[in-house]
């Protein structure tokens, strides 16, 4: 096995760290959970067929989220998975569905359970995501669409402002702040 790709979130002495590992020429979403004063066993946190890469995790006070890459029908689609404080992870959700292949998820939360999502689109796109407080997540917005954006992340700017910042034509760093 070869591991790759790690991400952590925690709050509360309790936190999640997951990576990519790639078993037999195929990818999976691999992590554990520090309790508080152990870490359970390592557990698939997705493994169905196809790919599943580049996994971006983040806390906020309802529990953890946990954004990928994954191959779909032969297209690369972005997921999210949700567990509470105690874990485990539940269902996929996936979160694009253009047809085109969408990388690099970045995923941040504020303490209210709101999340941020930010992905790549394989036109060159940025796009992004808000959750509510109540599960529902918004309709991708374009942040760019120059045809020429990659590497986005995601955080939290003063606590509770999101933000999404990628790199486009290859050398100029773009900011934008969600909001809603």
């Amino acid at each position: 096995a070869f591991e790759t790709g790690t991400t952590v979130a925690g709050r509360s002495g309790r936190c999640w760290v997951a990576w990519q590992e790639w078993v037999s020429g195929e990818t999976d979403i691999r992590g554990r959970m520090w309790t508080g004063s152990a870490w359970t066993v390592t557990s698939d946190l997705s493994a169905a067929d196809g790919t599943e890469r580049a996994p971006s995790l983040a806390a906020s006070s309802t529990g953890y989220g946990l954004a990928y890459q994954a191959e779909r029908s032969d297209v690369l689609e972005i997921c999210f998975r949700e567990a509470p404080d105690s874990g485990p992870f539940g269902a996929e959700t996936v979160l694009s569905g253009s047809g085109s292949d969408c990388r690099e998820p970045a995923l941040a939360s504020d303490p209210s359970g709101e999340s941020y999502l930010a992905a790549w689109e394989s036109d060159g796109c940025i796009f992004a995501r808000i959750r509510d407080a109540s599960g529902t997540w918004s309709a991708p917005a374009v942040l760019s669409a120059s045809g020429s954006a990659s590497r986005p992340s995601a955080a939290l700017v003063s606590g509770d402002r999101p933000a999404v910042g990628w790199i486009e034509d290859g050398g100029q760093v773009w900011l934008s702040f969600l909001d809603g």
